[in-house]
């Protein structure tokens, strides 16, 4: 499974003609869901089909909507980030703002609580406005959401501190623009409605994670209502970060992986895991310090069984560090 390709325009086109045959209408991404045994998420990753208006246009002669580009841009956004429906918390505010053109933090609360029974989600509706703000990315060089790229879907100047000092949360006038289009309306509707079912029958749990389901580590930063983004590269094996501790393993690793990084992490147990620090760290290293002195510190563990598994990891669960010692390996004649 983890050689296959699944990426080939072949295999998408096969599976939406089989569809549209079945339907006897052009498919929504919904009837895929409801109908396929082809998940279309497939055909969203693809680098030629970031959002499904794309994919129409290039495999269907019946279709004949129209974006403009702001437009197109802003449905790839929501098709790549928000379309696998991990949380339903920026869902709900996209929908407040549709049918509303506003939203508040207890509007919001009370659409979770009367849906999904979810309590206390201040700190998360918080992380959401952070995130459809775009300030969420605000820091991270070189992403393509920047705000000069994608216009807000919220009116305000925000910032991540200023969030609970404003009341109430307007349509931004670009996003009120784009749902003036019916093309854009009929698809913005169709990925929410995905997005919703997917955390329905898959994502949804009390907890922010879901126990064994795949996650990236962006969907981790943002779950866990980071400020801020950070690259793999910079985050690696994990972060400890606004009294969170996200770590991330790959369980088998390559055989021609570099010493330095070839890390003896390991279950002992199904309820015990033996982890190892970055290279190079003492138990008086300030990184470590959270750690070593643990006080309730967020630690969530995720597993990929072997880099074949791309940029997803499972969820494990929760960790509480036990115990801890000083390691030495000798590399390269040396002991670090």
């Amino acid at each position: 499974i983890n050689t296959a390709s699944f990426n080939r325009k072949a295999l998408f086109k096969e599976k939406y003609k089989n569809l549209k045959f079945k339907l006897g209408k052009i498919p929504l991404l919904c009837d895929f869901y409801n109908n396929a045994d082809f998940s279309p998420e497939l055909i969203l990753k693809h680098k030629d089909f970031q959002c499904y208006h794309l994919f129409l246009k290039e495999i269907e002669d019946d279709y004949t909507g129209e974006l403009t580009e702001s437009e197109l841009v802003s449905l790839k956004f929501i098709s790549k980030k928000l379309i696998k429906g991990i949380r339903p918390h920026e869902l709900i505010i996209l929908n407040c703002l549709r049918y509303n053109k506003y939203f508040t933090i207890e509007m919001i609360e009370k659409c979770l609580f009367d849906i999904y029974g979810l309590k206390n989600q201040k700190e998360s509706i918080k992380g959401a406005i952070n995130f459809l703000s775009l300030d969420f990315y605000r820091k991270e060089k070189g992403e393509g959401y920047q705000a000069n790229t994608i216009q807000n879907f919220i009116d305000e100047d925000i910032s991540y501190n200023n969030i609970f000092f404003t009341d109430d949360f307007k349509i931004s006038s670009h996003f009120r623009k784009c749902l003036a289009n019916p093309t854009y309306l009929k698809h913005f509707d169709d990925a929410l409605s995905y997005a919703f079912l997917k955390y329905d029958n898959v994502y949804r749990d009390e907890n922010q994670f879901k126990l064994y389901e795949k996650y990236s580590r962006e969907d981790v930063l943002r779950l866990l209502n980071w400020k801020y983004f950070m690259s793999g590269q910079n985050i690696g094996g994990y972060k400890i970060k606004y009294n969170t501790c996200p770590i991330f393993v790959t369980y088998n690793k390559a055989e021609d992986i570099s010493q330095t990084i070839n890390y003896d992490d390991q279950f002992i147990s199904k309820e015990l895991f033996s982890w190892m620090s970055r290279d190079n760290r003492k138990t008086s290293s300030l990184e470590l310090e959270p750690l070593i002195n643990y006080n309730g510190l967020d630690v969530e563990l995720f597993i990929q069984k072997n880099n074949d598994e791309g940029i997803e990891f499972y969820y494990i669960g929760k960790l509480t560090p036990l115990n801890y010692k000083q390691l030495y390996r000798n590399i390269d004649g040396k002991d670090q």
